[in-house]
């Protein structure tokens, strides 16, 4: 699939999300790719490419989708403001748990806006993120007990 493409899905994303979610998305360079549930913000790097870019705005959408669905039933959000150094096992599986959920509703939603992207590009890109998740809770569970470098990842 052409870059324009890309492109012209992520203002797509971008304007379901603003328009039917009153969620802004905001593109910085160099920042991390975060959703901010308490402004209802979601902000993208902007030196990716706009396949990354869209890939990175399905899975915030993912959040903002599950933590808007939380608040809807009147539920605590979990996982919040985590810290990047996971203390415990339960808080690595919550975090675990979430980061595949959003991952998941993200692909749906994509799915839904009828976004013609290539699925295995994004079943990849999904796959090489939460392997990187693995990779950084085992080592802020284990540290030095356990080589969690020897997890490759490909995009990130």
């Amino acid at each position: 699939m052409i870059s324009n493409q890309y492109k012209k899905y992520f203002y797509v994303l971008t304007h379901y999300l603003e328009t039917n979610n009153n969620i802004k998305i905001i593109q910085k360079p160099g920042c991390e790719d975060a959703w901010y549930p308490m402004l209802n913000i979601i902000y993208i790097n902007q030196n990716l490419q706009y396949r990354e870019r869209l890939f990175s705005l399905l899975h915030e959408a993912g959040h903002a989708f599950i933590d808007n669905e939380m608040r809807h039933k009147d539920l605590l959000c979990f996982n919040k403001n985590t810290p990047h150094k996971i203390r415990s096992k339960k808080g690595y599986v919550h975090t675990l748990n979430e980061e595949i959920l959003a991952w998941n509703y993200g692909k749906q939603l994509a799915k839904n806006l009828k976004l013609k992207i290539n699925y295995i590009q994004l079943e990849e890109y999904m796959t090489d993120c939460i392997m990187s998740y693995v990779r950084s809770g085992l080592k802020s569970i284990y540290g030095d007990e356990i080589n969690a470098d020897i997890i490759y990842t490909r995009y990130v």
